[in-house]
């Protein structure tokens, strides 16, 4: 039963209308069908799969290959590695914008340290030449 609308019109009553290729007991029978369909080169755009229990409406859009499926993955990892970028990139320019680095620039070595780092380094160094004279004088014993 052809449509005078065309193959795979939608009937007042929201189901497709056309032509019945087969009943089947599950949805991955009907799927199996549709995929062999596609690979002998059926145009299947024009195929629909209506379930009756709850009532659903697949439409196949188009036949899916390896390189259309691993360019849709590429496109939805590239487009969650953008949200990472941006989500970090406004963490860390909130920071940034709060005058809070995420990191003392002294510590990394991009600025001088001031006088009182200067001064405590001087100690610790003094602290640390003490207790090594200290320790050379009790192995000496």
């Amino acid at each position: 039963m052809t449509s005078p609308h065309g193959v795979n019109s939608i009937s007042t009553s929201g189901l497709p209308r056309g032509e019945l290729l087969g009943r089947y007991t599950s949805y991955l029978d009907a799927q199996k069908l549709v995929d062999y369909l596609a690979d002998n080169d059926f145009p299947v755009a024009a195929v629909s799969i209506v379930g009756n229990d709850v009532r659903t409406v697949e439409r196949v859009t188009a036949k899916l290959s390896y390189p259309r499926v691993a360019l849709a993955g590429a496109a939805q990892g590239g487009m969650m590695g953008l949200f990472v970028f941006i989500a970090l990139g406004a963490v860390y320019g909130f920071f940034l914008w709060r005058g809070l680095p995420a990191a003392d620039q002294a510590d990394l070595g991009l600025a001088e340290p001031s006088e009182e780092a200067q001064s405590l380094n001087a100690a610790k160094a003094a602290t640390l030449a003490k207790l090594n004279e200290q320790q050379g004088n009790t192995d000496a014993s």
